[in-house]
């Protein structure tokens, strides 16, 4: 083996090193993720959808616009529930599904503060422990994802 040859295979075998260091494979597309889903992210995610599920129906007979809400809320808890388990979500289709799961969220606190009940109070409550938490999670500052 001569002298060029070995300063070639050791730069390949450095350029291996850093892209297994990186977290994605080598060769993946930006954005890609390395096929393992975080498990607390997963677990908190289950939580939040069949917490969603029941806030649902709770909120069916308390305010038509609230209804609305906490089923969309369900449906986005669900969309981020699949993309948290899934070993295929790239990390940009996680942080969206978290965007559209947030802006939802949102949605049904201020139906709570519009209606001022307390039974929308009270589902709502249900959800928020598991969403803060999801929240804390994707936080860009939050370095186990």
């Amino acid at each position: 083996m001569n002298l060029s040859r070995t300063k070639v295979l050791t730069v390949l075998s450095l350029l291996l090193v850093l892209a297994a260091c990186a977290g994605a494979p080598p060769g993946a597309p930006p954005g890609a993720t390395t096929g393992a889903p975080n498990k607390e992210l997963a677990r908190l995610a289950n939580v939040l959808w069949r917490n969603a599920t029941v806030t649902a129906t709770r909120a069916d007979g308390v305010d038509r616009a609230f209804g609305e809400h906490a089923h969309d809320f369900e449906q986005r808890a669900l969309q981020f529930r699949e993309a948290a388990t899934s070993s295929r979500t790239s990390d940009s289709d996680l942080q969206a599904a978290f965007d559209e799961l947030s802006s939802s969220y949102e949605s049904l606190q201020a139906d709570v503060k519009t209606i001022d009940k307390t039974q929308a109070t009270s589902a709502v409550d249900l959800v928020s422990g598991p969403y803060q938490s999801i929240a804390a999670l994707m936080a860009p500052n939050h370095s186990s994802l």
